[in-house]
């Protein structure tokens, strides 16, 4: 990443009040961002209208094939509100964390900084991929096989920023319509974790891979415009199939026993 590059930050939390306190003066430690982390007010299924709520909620069914719930909406509403944000600061790369995220070294943060990508291509860096996530190294990166589920703590760049506000977003923590067009990347920042032991972003990973998939949705000729059935197909077949492939190879390796999530890494 390039020394002049201009960075925000932003943690997302209710009320504006972070569960973790302590997130905030973290991010504001590190010297790319020390005048530029926000505390974005999360949305509230009450903030969002009945006929806009009702055509995200169909939408999300569309395209990831399950039932998705006002919460999830909401929260995928706060990080576009910040995507909005991010882009009339100008900024080159935008930093969200959702507020039970938690770094005890700032000086991880600051090593991640250092080492976000410098192309033009639309990324996405996620910094936290504790379960179903499978990645690949390929030239120095850490690069997704398939989309990573969790959307708590990730860098993203200006040009995906465009892609994320040109498109609503659906659901929380599948990525949305715009995921075919961008590059996922990870980046370990050691020292991060969850800072509660019940965690909301925990909660909805484990409501969202328990919903049962949908798949009649498939053939919905509904919205066709906006979702493609290439775009459905991926997210509702292709992306499932491959994560039990890797994990079965996985246990067939003996790196793993039933019932253990824990993201694929390969090198």
């Amino acid at each position: 990443m390039h020394k002049d590059s201009r960075i925000g930050a932003y943690v997302i939390a209710l009320g504006g009040t972070p569960r973790n306190l302590q997130l905030p003066t973290t991010l504001k430690s590190s010297s790319d961002l020390r005048k530029s982390v926000t505390v974005m007010s999360a949305v509230t299924p009450r903030d969002i209208q009945d006929s806009q709520m009702k055509e995200l909620r169909r939408d999300g069914m569309l395209f990831l094939g399950r039932e998705i719930s006002p919460v999830e909406v909401a929260v995928a509403m706060s990080h576009y509100n910040c995507y909005v944000d991010a882009i009339s600061n100008e900024y080159e790369y935008a930093l969200i964390f959702e507020d039970d995220m938690e770094i005890l070294d700032s000086n991880d943060l600051s090593i991640a900084l250092s080492c976000l990508s410098d192309g033009n291509s639309p990324t996405v860096t996620t910094f936290f991929s504790p379960y179903w996530g499978i990645w690949k190294a390929k030239n120095d990166h850490i690069r997704a096989v398939i989309p990573p589920a969790y959307a708590a703590a990730y860098a993203i760049n200006k040009e995906a920023l465009q892609l994320a506000t040109a498109n609503l977003p659906i659901g929380l923590a599948d990525w949305p319509i715009w995921q075919n067009f961008v590059v996922f990347e990870y980046l370990e920042i050691k020292s991060l974790g969850l800072h509660v032991s019940d965690s909301s972003i925990e909660n909805s990973r484990k409501y969202a891979k328990e919903s049962q998939t949908k798949f009649r949705s498939l053939m919905s000729f509904q919205n066709i415009l906006k979702i493609s059935f290439l775009q459905k197909y991926r997210q509702i077949v292709i992306y499932p199939l491959l994560w039990k492939l890797f994990l079965l190879w996985e246990r067939r390796k003996g790196n793993r026993s039933h019932g253990d999530n824990r993201s694929i890494f390969i090198k």
